[in-house]
């Protein structure tokens, strides 16, 4: 199929009066009887079974019918959809996965051959686990725009996901031979290719993510993993030092340091690294099982047997870490009358 040309209002430049019409002529309601009214669209959407559409914090946009919708002037209908656009990334950003798909919902019947809304409902769609709709989503992106290289980005981030790395990375290259300043894919590509046994190449698409965009958190933690396989432990530990300056609250670098300093024998470190990583997720059952084998090496064994027992509770649903856990916890009496030496198993 032919890419298809639209002619959209550039992010940032819909006019706010223009908004506000384009609001009005789809609902029938103005901004002021939205704001005396802020319940109107969830109420008026649960009773008729009708859409709704989150715009900004403060207003909500209730889809009356279809036909509205396609009599809606070209220039309101780019308008509306470029505002949807702004807040569904802007929900993403957030972590709030579910809105964002919403809102690409609604923008998709403002337009069912709009590219990018099929791109972005995609990316929502990996947030939440979603690979096969994510990549349905993407399919649908490349049918109308083969040149679209952020769909070729996206669904091969979902093929990696889901453990195809091979053809994750013919669409990690066909979207970085579309556009070349993509750092994501850089991103992505760097980790198909760590996982398909090639750290050295994974570490020179890493350093690409991040000339492009310096403040890349996900490509620190990953350029550190490939660095520690690789052994240049000096290294890791810089990439996700940097990735913590960054942002102290992610988790997966607090976890990777916490391993790395492990595997060094750098037990006590290692478990304020892995109290961090416990601290965002205390649900986390890979950070449990390993801070007691940090433990138990440093004879805390009462405490080693408190971290196994919750690993295995809240590991129930992943058989590796609840079998080692469960196997920790019957050597325990052992353990703790001294006739064991500590363990240097770790996930």
């Amino acid at each position: 199929m032919a890419k298809k040309k639209r002619v959209r209002i550039k992010s940032g430049k819909c006019p706010r009066g223009l908004l506000q019409k384009a609001t009005t002529e789809i609902t029938g309601v103005t901004d002021a009887e939205a704001a005396a009214k802020p319940g109107y669209a969830a109420k008026s959407s649960a009773r008729k079974g009708r859409g709704r559409l989150l715009i900004a914090d403060t207003e909500v946009v209730h889809i009356k019918a279809t036909g509205r919708l396609i009599k809606l002037d070209k220039n309101l209908r780019d308008c509306l959809i470029e505002r949807m656009m702004e807040v569904a990334e802007r929900k993403y950003s957030e972590g709030d996965f579910e809105m964002s798909i919403s809102i690409c919902d609604q923008m998709l019947l403002l337009d069912d051959e709009f590219a990018v809304g099929y791109s972005s409902r995609a990316l929502a769609k990996l947030g939440l686990g979603d690979f096969e709709g994510a990549i349905e989503d993407c399919n649908r992106a490349i049918e109308i725009d083969p040149e679209l290289a952020v769909g070729y980005n996206n669904r091969g981030f979902a093929l990696v996901e889901q453990g195809n790395f091979l053809g994750g990375l013919s669409d990690l290259n066909k979207a970085i031979e579309l556009n070349p300043k993509m750092w994501a894919a850089y991103n992505n590509r760097g980790y198909a290719l760590h996982f398909l046994g090639d750290p050295e190449l994974a570490i020179e698409d890493y350093d690409r993510a991040i000339k492009l965009e310096p403040n890349f958190i996900d490509c620190y933690n990953n350029r550190g993993m490939a660095k520690a396989r690789i052994e240049d432990i000096s290294g890791a530990l810089k990439d996700y030092d940097r990735a913590l300056i960054l942002n102290r609250h992610y988790k997966a670098a607090w976890f990777n340091r916490a391993f790395l300093k492990q595997r060094l024998e750098e037990f006590s470190a290692a478990i304020v690294d892995y109290d961090e990583a416990l601290e965002i997720d205390q649900n986390w059952p890979h950070a449990y099982f390993n801070r007691g084998v940090c433990k138990q090496n440093l004879g805390d064994f009462s405490s080693a047997m408190a971290d196994y027992s919750r690993a295995a509770k809240v590991g129930r649903n992943n058989n590796l870490v609840h079998a080692q856990a469960t196997e920790m916890l019957k050597k325990g009496w052992r353990i703790v009358d001294g006739s064991e030496k500590g363990s240097e198993d770790a996930l």
